[in-house]
């Protein structure tokens, strides 16, 4: 498993990094973030202050990542679509999901500003990554889906490097968790009310 890449794409606050670090120790892979990529390697264009977000240089990242990080890695992001971009083909797309109220606990733990916590929240719960993934070109690559919302991260990231060695899905990594089926009434009506303000 070496010589694998590994993209772990999610929500901002799913998880990621945290199943990464576990992740690559035991699959002996180097870990990296697009984040890290990007400011390492001066991969950027310009910054959007009101969004907390650098503008990225997508020539300057493919060549970054074409030279340093298609093989032996596990790249955490949440835009897949930079593997696409620069001709990288992932042995493995892990895709992190967290139950929309714990996500927004998170977030706004960070501190982040309303209308991003919201705007995450409600991309966790429309699944728009995991519609990334499926509309994206890997059609044959193993694609797992892990509900981080309150997993033991060295447990979970266990099961995920013996699911993506053996290359056999588990049925709770299986794609898609629908979250307007998974949640209570109540936990809907108290989601309805945190994406309808965002002020």
């Amino acid at each position: 498993m070496k010589d694998y890449l590994i993209a772990l794409t999610g929500v901002p606050g799913t998880g990621k990094t945290v199943l990464a670090r576990h992740l690559s120790k035991q699959a002996q892979l180097g870990f990296t973030t697009l984040s890290w990529v990007v400011l390492e390697h001066g991969a950027w264009s310009s910054y959007d202050a009101a969004r907390r977000s650098f503008i990225v240089d997508p020539e300057k990242l493919c060549g970054s990542m074409r030279r340093r990080y298609s093989r032996g890695y596990i790249v955490e992001t949440h835009w897949l679509g930079v593997f696409e971009e620069c001709g990288l083909e992932p042995d493995a797309i892990i895709v992190t999901r967290t139950h929309p109220l714990v996500l927004y606990q998170r977030l706004v733990r960070r501190g982040w500003p309303k209308s991003k916590v919201v705007e995450n929240v409600e991309a966790e719960f429309l699944g728009v990554i995991v519609q990334d993934v499926i509309s994206s070109q890997y059609k044959t690559v193993t694609v797992l889906e892990v509900d981080t919302s309150n997993a033991d991260p060295e447990t979970l990231s266990g099961r995920v490097y013996e699911a993506v060695l053996s290359r056999r899905i588990p049925a709770d990594f299986s794609c898609c968790r629908d979250w307007l089926e998974l949640l209570t009434p109540k936990e809907q009506e108290i989601l309805l009310n945190i994406l309808s303000t965002t002020t």
